[in-house]
């Protein structure tokens, strides 16, 4: 395992080589912002870089939704979980401030909103909150899915890296005309950070970094149903969970052996006849 500041280091590099690719493709089209193809190249590209990057260093989470799953996953330590969430937000400040000094060389460049996440009038669709809440909670939940599975598998890093970035193009695909990309908290910051504060982008910010935990525990609760891992060796496990767990295996069963018992209540009809 690197040191801790190792792994401070490489998140910070790995979301900021995420933010200028990402949100940074949105800033820079300025207000063509129906090139949702582009802005998902971008978010789905640098996410696959940054995880071939740094991913042997600091398993490349760049997302602090994905480290909390992590951390409930037992996968990584609260020290680790503490300086990576730093290394992220240094790095979205990081990255932010870099697309804001390349965009500011445009000739009547003004801030604006800067791309960042939101509803009304920072949805490019016009969204309102519930329907942009409830697709950063699917999306999120998905992205800690999909890491997860890669983690437990032990999927080498070129592998993770072209199935995140296609994971993370494809949820700006969706989230674009929404929110403008969400499923990441650090995204989220990055640009609200540097936005022009009458465009109500960092009184929005909450949202997302509300949905994020929520998010999280339910990409966690969807990673078990599939994963060969036991509820027992997560931070979920508690008596009636794996109660309800243990009753939901039973009940599966029995409808497959019920299942079975008609197929082959049927055979020996068709033999018999």
């Amino acid at each position: 395992m690197p040191s801790h500041a190792r792994i401070l280091g490489a998140e910070a590099l790995g979301t900021a080589l995420l933010i200028i690719t990402g949100p940074g493709t949105a800033v820079l089209l300025d207000d063509r912002r129906d090139e949702t193809l582009a802005i998902a190249v971008g978010f789905g590209l640098g996410f696959a870089i940054a995880t071939i990057l740094v991913g042997p260093r600091s398993g490349a989470q760049i997302n602090p939704a994905v480290t909390l799953a992590l951390l409930i996953a037992h996968r990584i330590d609260g020290k680790v979980a503490a300086v990576s969430w730093i290394g992220q937000l240094i790095g979205a400040a990081a990255g932010g401030a870099g697309v804001v000094a390349v965009a500011a060389s445009r000739p009547g460049f003004e801030r604006g909103a800067l791309s960042s996440n939101g509803w009304g009038d920072l949805s490019p669709g016009g969204f309102d909150w519930p329907g942009v809440a409830l697709l950063d909670v699917v999306t999120t939940a998905m992205v800690v899915v999909v890491v997860l599975t890669l983690i437990s598998d032990r999927r080498s890093w070129p592998v993770r890296a072209l199935v995140m970035g296609t994971t993370m193009a494809g949820v700006a695909v969706i989230t674009a005309p929404v929110s403008m990309v969400g499923a990441n908290p650090a995204r989220s910051i990055a640009t609200a950070l540097y936005a022009s504060t009458d465009s109500q982008a960092m009184g929005m910010i909450w949202l997302f970094l509300l949905t994020s935990i929520p998010a999280t525990v339910l990409g966690v609760v969807l990673w078990l149903m599939i994963a060969d891992e036991r509820l027992e060796n997560t931070g979920l496990f508690l008596p009636p969970l794996a109660q309800a767990r243990d009753l939901a295996d039973h009940a599966v069963e029995r409808a497959v052996d019920a299942v079975d018992d008609v197929v082959d209540h049927a055979g020996r009809v068709d033999e018999n006849r």
